[in-house]
C-alpha cells in the first residue's frame, strides 16, 4: 500500500512514471524497490529540477544583458540627434541609465551565483545518475558480469552514492585546489625554480662583469689598440663565464652523485639483508640436520649396548 502512495506522488514526473513500473516488476524485495524509488529515482527528479530552474534564470539574464548591451549604444546614438526635444533627450538618458544598471546587476548575480557552471553541473550529475540507473535496470555495462538484479543491488547503491558525493564535494570545493595539491605541485617546481634561479644568477653576473670591465675600458686612456683592448675584455668576460659554469657543473654532479650513491647503498643493504636471511635459514637447516644425525646415531649406540648386554648377562 505503501508502494501504491509513492507511486502515486512520484507520478507528476515523466522520469518518474516510466520508471515506477520497471521497478515494481524487478525480483527484489519491497524494501530494496522502496529504497530505489525514494534514493535514486528522487534524486534524479531533485537534479532534473534545479537544472531546470537554472537554466530559466540563467536564459533570462544572459537575454537581459546581451538585449541591453545592444540597446544601450543604440539609445545613445539616438540621444545625439539634433533638432528633439529636451524632455525626449532626458527620457533616452534615464532609459539609457536604467538598461546600463539593469546589464550590470544581472551579469553580477550570473557571477556571484556561478549559474551558468552550477547549470552544467546539475545537467551532467542528472544524465550520470540516469545512465548509471538504466544500465542496472539492462544489467548492461558495468552491470554486465552480474546474473540478476538482485546481486547487482548492493554495487548499484553504492555507484549511486558515489556519484552523489562526488557532486557535494564539487559544490562546496568549487575552484580551491586541496593542500596535497598544492604540496605536490610546488615540490615539482622546486628543481625546475633552482635551475632558472642559478641561470639567472649566472646571467646577471656574467653582464655585470662584462659591463664593469667596458665602462673601465672606456675610461681608460687609448694607450693601447682598442681591438686587444676588446678582446681583453671579451676574453675576461668569458673566463669568469667559465668559473661560474665550473661551478655550476659541479653542483649538479654533486647532487647526481649524492642521489646515486643513496640508491645503490639502499640496494646493498637491502641485498645483503636479503644473503644474510638466506645464510642464516640455511645454517639453522643443517643445525637441524646435524641435530638430527646425532641424535640417530645416539640412538644406535644405546640400541647395540642394549643387545650387547642382553646376550652377554
Amino acid at each position: 500500500m505503501s508502494l501504491n502512495n509513492e507511486d502515486n506522488k512520484r507520478g507528476t514526473h515523466d522520469f518518474a512514471k516510466r520508471l515506477t513500473p520497471i521497478i515494481n516488476s524487478l525480483e527484489l524485495s519491497d524494501t530494496e524497490k522502496y529504497i530505489i524509488k525514494n534514493r535514486f529515482v528522487n534524486e534524479v527528479v531533485y537534479y532534473n529540477t534545479k537544472a531546470d530552474r537554472t537554466k530559466k534564470t540563467y536564459n533570462g539574464f544572459r537575454f537581459l544583458v546581451t538585449g541591453g548591451s545592444l540597446l544601450i549604444p543604440a539609445l545613445m546614438s539616438i540621444q545625439q540627434i539634433e533638432g528633439t526635444s529636451q524632455t525626449f533627450k532626458d527620457n533616452i538618458y534615464w532609459t539609457t541609465w536604467s538598461l546600463s544598471l539593469a546589464v550590470t546587476t544581472c551579469n553580477g548575480f550570473i557571477q556571484l551565483f556561478s549559474l551558468d557552471k552550477n547549470y552544467f553541473t546539475f545537467s551532467i550529475i542528472m544524465e550520470k545518475l540516469k545512465t548509471e540507473g538504466w544500465q542496472f535496470l539492462q544489467l548492461s555495462g558495468k552491470y554486465d558480469s552480474f546474473k540478476n538484479h538482485k546481486k547487482a543491488y548492493k554495487t548499484f547503491c553504492n555507484n549511486i552514492e558515489t556519484l552523489k558525493i562526488k557532486q557535494v564535494m564539487s559544490e562546496f570545493t568549487s575552484g580551491k585546489s586541496s593542500k596535497k595539491e598544492k604540496e605536490k605541485k610546488k615540490k615539482e617546481d622546486t628543481d625546475s625554480d633552482e635551475d632558472k634561479d642559478t641561470n639567472n644568477k649566472f646571467n646577471k653576473e656574467f653582464n655585470k662583469e662584462f659591463m664593469d670591465n667596458m665602462n673601465r675600458t672606456m675610461n681608460t686612456p687609448a694607450l693601447v689598440n682598442p681591438n686587444d683592448m676588446i678582446g681583453r675584455l671579451v676574453g675576461g668576460a668569458l673566463e669568469n663565464g667559465k668559473e661560474e659554469l665550473h661551478q655550476i657543473n659541479s653542483k649538479i654532479n654533486s647532487k647526481i652523485n649524492s642521489k646515486i650513491d643513496s640508491k645503490i647503498n639502499d640496494n646493498i643493504n637491502s641485498t645483503i639483508a636479503s644473503e644474510r636471511e638466506d645464510i642464516e635459514n640455511k645454517l639453522m637447516d643443517n643445525i637441524d640436520g646435524f641435530s638430527n644425525v646425532i641424535t640417530t646415531i645416539t640412538d644406535n649406540i644405546n640400541a647395540s649396548k642394549s643387545t650387547t648386554t642382553t646376550t652377554n648377562p
